[in-house]
């Protein structure tokens, strides 16, 4: 039968995990290109160039919010479509993966707006990718965690996004059951 429950394929949990714990390193790379930039001068010279600077800097924001965004949905399709796993509604995994990216991407560019050169973003940005992976429960399937570890892990961007992917994935929930964790992720 076609009546497959959405708990037999643990890549419904592993999918968006992985994918979120690899957003930090997308768009760190992004943020830490704008370091770069301003340590080659790139910058400086765009200043004077005859466009306003903050369009210069939401191009750049956008262009890293449509790699990650695309970088998700390859890995949401590739898991769907290979594995048969489910992430959920479409709607719901769309407006979850821009939260999540806008939540992640967040955190990235204060990691590069407070380090001093690329390097040092570069470590910040995986010490902090993996404390909030471990702590936001991306390595472990929803309910391994102790109940104390699982409300904690609600506090991080991670573990908000995978409660509200559970509830998709697993639970099978609408759209607007995940919105209270997309108001939180934005």
């Amino acid at each position: 039968t076609d009546d497959k429950s959405n708990e037999e394929s643990p890549l419904g949990f592993f999918g968006p995990s992985m994918a979120i714990l690899f957003l930090y390193f997308s768009t760190g790379a992004g943020a830490r290109s704008l370091l770069a930039e301003r340590r080659r001068g790139t910058l400086a010279r765009l200043r004077v160039a005859p466009v306003h600077f903050r369009s210069v800097v939401i191009g750049k924001l956008a262009a890293i919010f449509v790699v990650a965004l695309g970088s998700m949905l390859a890995l949401w399709i590739a898991t769907s479509r290979l594995f048969d796993a489910s992430w959920g509604s479409e709607p719901g995994v769309i407006l979850l993966c821009s939260a999540t990216i806008f939540a992640i991407a967040g955190i990235g560019a204060l990691i590069a707006a407070r380090a001093t050169n690329e390097a040092s973003a570069d470590a910040a940005t995986g010490m902090v990718a993996f404390l909030l992976a471990l702590f936001g429960g991306n390595f472990f399937p929803p309910g391994a965690l102790p109940d104390l570890f699982e409300k904690a892990s609600r506090l991080t961007p991670n573990g908000a996004a995978l409660q509200a992917f559970a509830r998709l994935s697993i639970d099978d929930a609408p759209v607007r059951a995940i919105l209270p964790a997309v108001a939180v992720l934005l």
